[in-house]
């Protein structure tokens, strides 16, 4: 049965937007009686009855100039959105009522009582009645032509539109217009760099870019030795530092003989010395560094080098200043070597020099031809080395350790004073005036010096793997020029062959050098190079072989490249999770000019000559390892003995002495380890099986005796304020550089099955 429909509408009397343009409405915009249009006849409305208050008024939009849509919409949203929504409503037929062949809609419905919510603060009551039918009838004509008039006389009233600068058109809305008429037209431009926009206010904001450029380029620095300018301060410290390093750096702090480029510097640095200074009581000297005073009381006590030429008898504080003295008794070598008839100045040197021949090999006569085995019994100069090591690590590296470690700085004053008593540069052939050790020895002090830190340590001892490619295959000349400087001198060298695609994998290095004439274009990228923004000269293996398929043994070469090459820029310092001493960095090689003279050995052969290094240094990696974890290990026992709990000192209680026990064999086994490896390659052998076990066990016993330590300390372990933690640190690497332990595992299980294979 058909039903009556009253429908109450109650809406605020300022609608927010139009329903049309969505333009917000203001108060600007004139009113309509929505009254007189809803009593205006519908056709054919039958079965509803709108009730409308009298007082009811809707705002018309002065943009879109449609009062009619705004009511025409808002009835369609009301009508048929809302009720769609709900499933009482059984058959909904609307027709836009403004449109000629739209003009009926018809409603039916059987429930008895339904609330709307309009979406603008509407309330929409629908009542159903069983009533007869009513029709009306509105007059749409009528409806549209007072909107026409309406609109005429709105826009009569309506601000002026804005002129369009493009096509001189007018505009209400200025960037609208532009955007969609002249999308392609920009009309203003750069005059410095041509950028072009659609609006002066984008190329206003445009150019305070250029006055910010501007004021940048107005500062300049000047050189204080040849008068260059500079845009950038970092310029022009790369220009002193290749020009004007030995000309500038001439003005010296007479406190602590530190070097600067200017008086103004050298001013600043002198008042950081004013109620630091300490004198030493036997001199009056001052020093601003209790270490630097420590290190020049050496001076004070007694000289332990004696020259032993009768008649001289002069006394030396360091050993290298009596073997410079020695040279000028000229054909006074009266002390013979028991072994081989070799005759030299002294006592001493006829002793250490037959522990090492050449490459770090000693003659096996020195242990007798029957010799099977490593002695235990460390001589006296191999004792003397090692209490001068171990002096050195506890009186000058360990106060610096944390420091260090917290502040990244590389230890150069450590490292000098290392090389003034003679704990560096041991592998140096005697006509470059270097003094060689052998293996063993310097794998002893190495374990000493890692004991106070090991990344002071590493620091010290990459010096060395830069080195050995020269001693091993570089010529007479070579020798003299790049290892010859580290004797004068305090420098270092660097060993460049890592790259950020070829770690593990020699074999994928893609640094090429191309030969051109007398000469080698080297360009590449090298990564994790320890010592690589200090180093003096480097150890650079570059593919040179055009095949891309050539073997490794004959692809790549090895070449000496300076570090003040042209070409040649070290990269930022690496942030690493321990060893933070050392100088890790990223080096690029860009167009770098390599005379002929810097190949060592010759082309293709350069694999080799890597390979061969890690036979030398990685016994020295070993003899760190142990060293780290004899630190760790002695740091636990003492705190065992010290913390209680229960009311006993926790090493009573014997979990924890599990653990110790554990640490005391993974040190000695890491030791013995690195000696037989080290012993060795001292009797001229090839020692890369014996190097592998002892690089790969020495790592993983130092990361694991480490972390116990950490594990006895508890939670004290866990801060900083303890060692431990930097130990725990500083392991890790050991299972990484120069060659990780899955490397040396692969290594030891190659030569393992080559001797099953020659066994049967």
């Amino acid at each position: 049965m058909n039903a009556k429909i009253e429908v109450d509408i109650e809406l605020d009397n300022h609608l927010e937007k139009c329903r049309c343009c969505f333009r917000i409405l203001e108060e600007t915009d004139k009113f309509v009686n929505i009254d007189e249009i809803v009593q205006r006849n519908f056709y054919d409305l039958t079965q509803i009855e709108l009730i409308t208050s009298t007082d009811f008024s809707a705002k018309i939009c002065s943009f879109c100039q449609n009062d009619l849509h705004v009511f025409s919409n808002f009835r369609t949203s009301l009508i048929t959105n809302q009720l769609k929504l709900y499933s009482h409503i059984q058959s909904i037929q609307v027709h836009d009522f403004t449109k000629p062949d739209n003009k009926k809609f018809h409603f039916e419905s059987s429930n008895q009582y339904t609330d709307l919510s309009h979406s603008f603060s509407s309330n929409v009551k629908i009542k159903t009645e069983k009533e007869d039918p009513e029709d009306i009838f509105v007059d749409c004509e009528t409806i549209i032509e007072e909107k026409a008039e309406r609109s005429r006389k709105r826009s009569q009233t309506l601000k002026p539109k804005k002129c369009c600068e493009i096509c001189g058109s007018s505009v209400n809305n200025y960037r609208r217009h532009v955007l969609k008429v002249h999308l392609h037209v920009k009309n203003y431009f750069c005059d410095l760099c041509g950028f072009a926009s659609f609006f002066r206010c984008d190329l206003e904001q445009h150019m305070k870019v250029h006055v910010k450029k501007s004021i940048k380029q107005q500062q300049t620095f000047y050189c204080e030795s040849c008068g260059l300018e500079f845009n950038k301060k970092f310029h022009l410290n790369a220009h002193v530092r290749a020009k004007h390093t030995e000309k500038v750096r001439s003005h010296l702090c007479h406190i602590c003989n530190k070097a600067f480029f200017s008086t103004e510097n050298l001013k600043k640095h002198v008042e950081s010395h004013n109620d630091k200074d300490m004198p030493c009581e036997f001199c009056g000297k001052l020093f601003s560094c209790i270490n630097n005073l420590r290190t020049h009381l050496y001076y004070h006590s007694d000289p332990k080098f004696i020259c032993d030429v009768e008649g001289c008898g002069k006394k030396f504080y360091m050993r290298k200043r009596l073997r410079a003295h020695m040279k000028t008794h000229a054909n006074q070598k009266d002390h013979v070597c028991t072994y081989c008839d070799k005759r030299y100045f002294s006592q001493i040197t006829s002793v250490i020099r037959p522990l090492s021949v050449r490459a770090f090999s000693t003659s096996s006569r020195l242990l007798g031809e029957e010799s099977r085995g490593p002695s235990f019994a460390l001589s006296d100069d191999q004792r003397e080395f090692q209490s001068l090591a171990r002096k050195f690590a506890r009186e000058e590296i360990i106060p610096v350790a944390a420091k260090h470690d917290q502040t990244g700085e590389y230890p150069w004053d450590i490292v000098k004073k290392a090389w003034e008593i003679g704990l560096m540069n041991h592998g140096i052939p005697e006509h470059c005036g270097g003094h060689p050790l052998g293996n063993l020895t310097t794998c002893i002090m190495a374990e000493e010096l890692a004991y106070g830190c090991s990344g002071i340590q590493t620091a010290m001892e990459a010096s060395g793997l830069g080195q050995t490619p020269v001693i091993l295959s570089g010529s007479k000349e070579q020798q003299k020029k790049y290892l010859g400087r580290l004797i004068e001198e305090p420098q270092v060298a660097a060993y460049c062959v890592t790259e950020p695609s070829a770690g593990s994998d020699v074999n994928g290095v893609k640094s090429r050098a191309v030969k051109k004439g007398d000469e080698y274009i080297l360009n590449g990228q090298k990564m994790w190079i320890t010592n690589g923004g200090v180093a003096n000269w480097y150890f650079v293996l570059a593919r040179t072989s055009e095949d891309p398929k050539a073997p490794a043994s004959k692809a790549f070469t090895g070449f000496i490249v300076e570090r003040d090459w042209p070409g040649v820029t070290p990269g930022r310092k690496e942030i690493n999770m321990g060893q933070r001493a050392s100088d890790t960095r990223g080096i690029t090689f860009e167009d770098v000019r390599i005379p002929k003279e810097n190949v060592l050995i010759g082309e293709g052969a350069g694999f080799k000559i890597a390979m061969g290094t890690f036979d030398v240094t990685r016994a020295p990696v070993a003899a760190g390892a142990t060293g780290l974890a004899q630190r760790a290990y002695d740091e636990a026992l003492k705190y065992s003995m010290e913390r209680k709990t229960f009311g006993v000192p926790i090493a009573n209680h014997q979990a924890v002495q599990f653990m110790l026990a554990d640490m005391a064999m993974g040190v000695e086994l890491s030791r013995l380890a690195y000696w037989n490896a080290a012993w060795t390659i001292d009797q001229g052998k090839r020692n890369s099986y014996e190097a592998s076990i002892a690089k790969c066990f020495a790592a993983d016993q130092a990361n694991k005796i480490a972390a116990d330590a950490v594990q006895i300390f508890g939670g004290n372990g866990f801060n900083s304020d303890y060692p431990v933690e930097k130990l725990m640190r500083d392991a890790k690497i050991y299972q990484i550089y120069e060659g990780t332990s899955q490397i040396q595992r692969m290594i030891i299980a190659r030569n393992v099955f080559e001797r099953a294979k020659q066994m049967n």
